[in-house]
């Protein structure tokens, strides 16, 4: 204010703009939005006047921005567009990504996604070539956080990584600290436990070199929590116990400052009375040091007495904490223990389930006779498995498919007998491949009752051939067959019928069916998607069709059984440390 008052004296236009343009900004540091827009604007006439032109834009982002906080979103968007077109007019990169980065998130906060999709887009094609990354973490912190708005965890954790990267070339500690803990909120949340706590572990580490008490409760909490998820509660407490210190630390350095701030103005009030008082006479001299003793005296007998009050109440509090945490350990033993109880049983529970489902299963001994070099590749995600594979022999026809059904684990199971079930019913009235399919998309829907209106409208995949020597009948419902011949270097794919078996497909629905003639020697494979749809790496991709077929390509002059073996460790290998996503099955036949 006093800049202000010299500028309009010494008749300053630029010194008028710039006061005023920082009492705005002071104003909307104090969260007094209104304030800040009147000071912004009168800066902004001035600035006009000068024909300032980069200041111009700046000002309109600075409105906007208090706006934004007032809710009035349409008149923030405006400002910021009024401000995009100096920037473009300027050709002033840095500007540009700034409104850029602004209007998206204005128009993802009035439900536009479509827009704040454009806007962060543009937005990327700036930031991606700039010399200053900070722009560029910008940009990745607006899509991680639209990303996890919408739900869309597995993208919102792609940019949370790209974040941290571009933290890390920035030397952005106090950002880094908070998006280690935001990603490993985000493994969390796809329960990816391990995961999670690597996370939050690094966000731990940079704010103890930081000396950041937030983070460091933040993680302290998030470690108690994935340590309990994973049935580790001796960890799980001792992280629980060191997240309340930090919040009592927190707390407790909260009241000093607060009792130091007391002392300063005491003080400051003492200085005053020392400048401004006008005693000269010695008699009120001493008068003065004799209050001012007295003073003294008083301020350390009531800060004693404050300090022992603090001390006991503190005392008091740790006391009732410890008493607090041994009821809180005792009652966390106890529920470990009906845990580990429940867990038991219930997995007692599902290995049966598995026991059942295995003796549904083809007998391998069954499948030997008839086929003499193939493999089956089969690794349930949670014990029992949603996909399952089917072997039947009519007289010289070979029946082989792999299903892939709704959901995995116990609900997977429960659709795999029905449907390992309804295929051999199907099977026994033709042995046609489409027409099996269709028996069996009207048997599973029956059987569902997915006609009725309390019905479900689960379903399944799956890929069905029959053989006879050397000529193969396929038919399938979303689930190719692949076709390697000995003296090719391609994979020859023969695409499904894209419709499932059962849920929302049509009663008496007609499948397609081919006839392919082959040679001895040549192989075929069918197989679900957990394969192809697997996480991991270096990057934690997802593996996809195309590399699994080119790893398939790769071993195709091996033995089937070293197919297996090579087609396992491959798998194994992408995974690594990451949960496997989705049960498992690859079928390959070799002619």
């Amino acid at each position: 204010t006093k800049g202000l008052k010299t500028a309009e004296k010494a008749k300053s236009h630029i010194g008028i703009a710039r006061s005023n343009s920082n009492i705005g900004l002071v104003y909307e540091s104090k969260f007094e939005y209104e304030n800040a827009i009147k000071y912004y604007k009168t800066a902004l006439i001035s600035e006009n006047e000068l024909n300032n032109v980069r200041p111009v834009a700046i000002l309109f982002n600075s409105i906007a921005r208090c706006q934004t906080e007032l809710l009035k979103y349409q008149d923030a968007i405006n400002n910021n567009t009024k401000a995009l077109k100096i920037s473009y007019k300027l050709k002033d990169k840095y500007l540009i990504s700034y409104c850029l980065g602004e209007l998206g998130k204005l128009y993802s906060l009035i439900g536009n996604q479509d827009s704040t999709q454009n806007y962060y887009q543009k937005k990327y094609s700036f930031v991606k070539n700039l010399e200053d990354k900070h722009y560029l973490c910008s940009y990745y912190m607006d899509m991680y956080i639209l990303e996890k708005n919408q739900k869309n965890i597995s993208s919102a954790l792609a940019y949370s990584l790209k974040l941290i990267d571009c933290e890390k070339d920035v030397e952005d500690s106090i950002n880094l600290s908070e998006t280690y803990w935001d990603t490993g909120e985000l493994f969390l949340l796809k329960k990816s436990y391990m995961k999670a706590i690597s996370y939050f572990d690094s966000s731990l580490f940079i704010a103890k070199k930081i000396n950041d008490l937030n983070f460091q409760k933040n993680a302290y909490e998030s470690l108690s929590l994935c340590y309990s998820k994973i049935n580790d509660i001796h960890r799980a407490f001792d992280y629980h116990v060191l997240f309340k210190t930090i919040s009592d630390s927190i707390i407790k350095e909260i009241n000093l400052k607060q009792i130091s701030k007391n002392q300063r103005s005491y003080s400051a009030e003492i200085k005053e009375i020392e400048l401004n008082s006008g005693f000269k006479t010695e008699k009120k001299q001493i008068e003065l040091e004799n209050s001012e003793n007295s003073r003294r005296q008083n301020i350390v007998i009531y800060s004693i007495i404050l300090i022992l009050f603090f001390i006991s109440g503190f005392s008091i509090f740790i006391f009732k904490s410890l008493q607090k945490n041994k009821k809180q350990n005792k009652l966390i033993t106890e529920q470990k223990h009906e845990l580990e109880h429940q867990k038991q049983e219930i997995t007692d529970s599902i290995n049966y389930s598995k026991r059942i489902q295995t003796a549904i299963l083809p007998d391998l001994n069954d499948i030997k006779q008839s086929l003499t070099d193939f493999f089956i590749l089969y690794q349930p995600k949670d014990i029992v498995s949603g996909d399952f594979y089917y072997f039947n022999k009519v007289n010289n026809d070979v029946f082989m498919a792999a299903a892939d059904c709704t959901g995995h684990g116990v609900p997977g199971a429960f659709m795999s007998l029905v449907g390992s079930k309804e295929l051999k019913i199907a099977n026994a009235m033709t042995n046609s491949p489409a027409q099996i399919l269709k028996h069996l998309n009207n048997g599973v829907k029956d059987t569902l009752r997915q006609n009725h209106i309390d019905g479900t409208k689960d379903g399944m995949d799956i890929a069905l051939v029959r053989i006879n020597g050397t000529t193969v009948r396929y038919s399938a419902a979303n689930r190719p067959l692949w076709i390697l011949k000995k003296d090719t270097h391609v994979v020859e794919e023969i695409k499904a019928t894209k419709t499932a078996i059962a849920g929302f497909t049509e009663d008496d629905f007609e499948f397609e069916e081919h006839e392919i003639n082959l040679a001895k020697g040549d192989t075929i494979y069918l197989f679900s998607d957990g394969y192809a749809d697997q996480f991991g790496g270096d990057k934690q991709k997802k593996m996809t069709t195309k590399r699994f077929r080119e790893f398939v390509l790769s071993i195709k002059d091996k033995s089937m059984h070293e197919q297996q073996l090579e087609l396992q460790s491959f798998f194994n290998s992408w995974q690594g440390n990451t949960e496997q996503v989705d049960d498992l099955l690859v079928i390959g036949i070799r002619i």
